[in-house]
């Protein structure tokens, strides 16, 4: 799981271009071109949709594979509260970031937030499977 969720990175750097773009219309720099920053945002983000495919089923597996049968419905909720608060706190971010700063150091912002979720993955213990006698 923590390998796949990795591929998030490259995506959310890939977002760095058009940042750049919007900030420099009329650059003629390779890297600016139309051309490439379509083509590096859809060939990462065609890459970081396949990881994620990967990273979902395998989050629910991990949750499950932790709790007990009594427990597991706490789990998940506690999982998907955090989960779908991002996408709150995640706007709010965007909200007051883009209001003041310019939309690189809102990209910067979370890609820093980003890869740190990341590297936590890579510190999480192998489950213990107690499931319970289901009689």
């Amino acid at each position: 799981m923590s390998y796949f969720a990795c591929i998030n990175v490259p995506f959310i750097i890939s977002l760095i271009l058009p940042a750049l773009k919007s900030e420099n219309l009329h650059s003629d720099t390779w890297y600016l071109q139309d051309a490439t920053v379509y083509s590096s945002v859809l060939i990462t983000s065609v890459a970081n949709g396949f990881a994620m495919g990967v990273v979902q089923p395998a989050s629910g597996n991990y949750i499950s594979d932790c709790a007990t049968e009594e427990k597991k419905g706490f789990y998940f909720a506690f999982f998907w509260s955090f989960y779908m608060g991002s996408q709150i706190f995640g706007n709010l971010i965007a909200a007051f970031m883009l209001g003041s700063f310019p939309q690189i150091a809102y990209v910067l912002l979370m890609l820093g937030i980003s890869i740190a979720s990341t590297a936590l993955l890579f510190f999480l213990k192998e489950p213990v499977v107690n499931h319970g006698n289901p009689l």
